[in-house]
């Protein structure tokens, strides 16, 4: 024993055993200081000072663990019996996720539609915006452009394709007036779609302003002023919204204001054709241009034949 004491003292025990852990040994044969010595052991465990180990025999049986009061021994779990859920209890589940999946499902369509239009309408309007600077490099300050009155396709053709299509890369001409199927914004508008299918309906007037719907997702439906048809003009000098003045809030807009002897809001539709001739939405467009080109909780997203809601 002194013998194997002595042999855990040297540096191999700081190799081998400076693990704070249980050893189990079983009939080893060990050479030790040129003495073979037979050594069995069930556990062995040791205490540790720093680098050293403390004078003690520490070949002594210590349990691994210890044994709850009037326990005997240890038993082994038993897992051969499968544990799974139900039938039942599977089922009630997947309903569980089903009507928790249709109350939130029309709510984060409803947002991603949003966030998706308001993106696109900025988008539109910043290329827009950017085609007609462009034109004032060459022609002037816009309100001293060549405006006819608006009556006549073929003067308005000649506008647009002076002032607009030339700086405004990617876009296509589509059929002039009123499309079927969509809508326009006037029968002597004139109508073309970008590169990313946004399509433009716009005409001059004598009031020297381009007036211009913005369809940010192109055919497809709904068509309907404030959710996807967005309305701007250039009466202000600049490309604005439509109905746009100084001081504008989004109280007046909510609950209507007049303009131009006209009452403008974004609360009511006055008719299901409201697509480009009614003024009653035309507000929409400042009102989403006022929030940051973000839909508010407030904004009247929905639209029924009745108004919006």
């Amino acid at each position: 024993m002194k013998n194997i004491r002595e042999f855990f003292k040297v540096g191999f025990v700081k190799n081998r055993f400076c693990n704070k852990c249980a050893i189990v040994c079983a009939g080893k044969t060990s050479s030790i200081l040129g003495e073979k010595t037979s050594v069995r052991v069930k556990r062995v465990t040791h205490a540790r000072e720093g680098n050293n180990f403390a004078d003690t025999d520490f070949l002594l049986k210590r349990p691994a663990f210890t044994l709850a009061e009037g326990a005997t021994h240890v038993d082994h779990w038993n897992n051969s019996r499968k544990i799974a859920f139900t039938l039942a209890e599977v089922l009630i589940t997947l309903g569980i996720i089903g009507v928790v999946a249709a109350m939130t499902m029309p709510s984060l369509v409803a947002n991603y539609e949003k966030k998706r239009t308001a993106t696109a309408v900025k988008k539109a309007y910043s290329e827009l915006s950017q085609a007609l600077k462009l034109a004032e490099v060459d022609y002037g300050a816009m309100e001293y452009w060549d405006y006819p009155d608006g009556f006549d396709i073929e003067e308005n053709k000649a506008f647009v394709n002076r002032y607009i299509t030339p700086y405004y890369k990617g876009v296509t001409m589509l059929q002039d007036g009123m499309i079927s199927d969509w809508t326009g914004i006037s029968d002597t508008g004139i109508n073309f779609i970008s590169s990313n299918g946004t399509i433009f309906s716009g005409k001059p007037n004598s009031t020297n302003a381009f007036y211009v719907l913005i369809d940010v997702n192109g055919f497809k439906k709904p068509n309907k002023m404030g959710t996807d048809i967005f309305y701007f003009a250039t009466s202000t000098g600049k490309l604005m919204p439509d109905g746009w003045e100084d001081g504008l809030t989004r109280e007046m807009i909510l609950n209507g204001y007049s303009h131009n002897g006209q009452t403008y809001t974004c609360k009511t539709a006055r008719s299901e054709n409201d697509d480009a001739t009614m003024n009653a939405r035309h507000a929409c467009t400042s009102l989403l241009m006022i929030d940051g080109w973000e839909f508010k909780k407030d904004y009247p997203w929905k639209y029924t034949n009745s108004g919006a809601y």
